[in-house]
């Protein structure tokens, strides 16, 4: 692999951390433990589990608590963050698999790769061929 593919792989995990995991200071204990309850839930089932609920449920608590308690820490919403993490793992696969948009699709849980395809179009302003394209 080159040394540009891997500067890439390595820019794309810098935006991860720094999107999802924004430095806080001056916090208090209050929600921390719940964050990174969550954090760790939506690092195991991102692939397959895309809503605020099924985590808000994991957790035993309501979806719109967890979305407040989530922006009061970090600025985004629970949703927000779960997509966040889709399109970084999306972005990594489109960059440095062969993996079809298709395959990539159905490997991150979406039922049908337009619905992929909408997705990551919404969020970075292009179709998942284009980005493939762009970063060769």
């Amino acid at each position: 692999m080159s040394i540009g593919a891997f500067l890439k792989l390595l820019l794309i995990e810098c935006n991860n951390i720094c999107s999802i995991n924004p430095i806080e200071s001056d916090v208090d204990s209050t929600g921390d433990n719940l964050i990174r309850v969550f954090k760790k839930g939506v690092e195991k089932s991102y692939k397959k589990e895309h809503s605020t609920t099924f985590y808000a449920n994991e957790l035993h608590i309501t979806p719109n608590y967890l979305n407040r308690t989530i922006k009061s820490r970090i600025g985004k919403t629970a949703k927000e963050y779960i997509q966040a993490r889709i399109i970084t793992e999306a972005k990594r696969l489109l960059c440095f698999t062969d993996l079809t948009t298709k395959e990539i699709a159905y490997e991150l849980g979406f039922n049908a790769p337009a619905n992929f395809s909408a997705f990551v179009k919404k969020n970075t302003k292009v179709s998942p061929s284009d980005f493939k394209l762009n970063q060769n």
